[in-house]
């Protein structure tokens, strides 16, 4: 982290990117989601294409947007918190190894990688709780 970045703004940007994603990803995850609620054996299976028009017909485009909020919940802090933890280990590793160049890829690479690990093992036990 550069000496005018402060980990609030990571928090932030963080959380941001977080929100943006999921509004881009979200309707197509409610388009999944209602085809697989469909468990009538002599419904014709339909496309997502057609799903996605189904939806916006017969409930609006707010509809594509159902538990969005609830998704928020985890996704603000979530991202928030692995962008903060990607900007300060990067930091630690360039302070570690004596580094100066901000753009060393060996420590990018490093510092995702640790965090995808951790992300990971929270997948793992996020599952394990829901099956609980």
């Amino acid at each position: 982290m550069k000496k005018e970045e402060s980990g609030l703004v990571h928090l932030t940007c963080g959380a941001l990117a977080g929100v943006f994603s999921d509004a881009v990803v979200h309707p197509i995850d409610t388009v999944r989601v209602r085809q697989q609620m469909i468990v009538d054996k002599t419904h014709k299976p339909t496309s997502a294409t057609s799903t996605f028009f189904s939806i916006l017909k017969k409930e609006g485009p707010t509809s594509l947007y159902k538990g969005f909020n609830a998704v928020l919940i985890g996704t603000v802090p979530g991202h928030a918190l692995y962008f903060y933890g990607y900007e300060w280990s990067k930091h630690q590793l360039n302070k570690f190894t004596h580094m100066k160049d901000d753009n060393n890829p060996i420590i990018h690479f490093t510092s995702g990688n640790h965090l995808i690990s951790s992300k990971f093992q929270k997948e793992l036990l996020l599952m394990f709780l829901e099956v609980w």
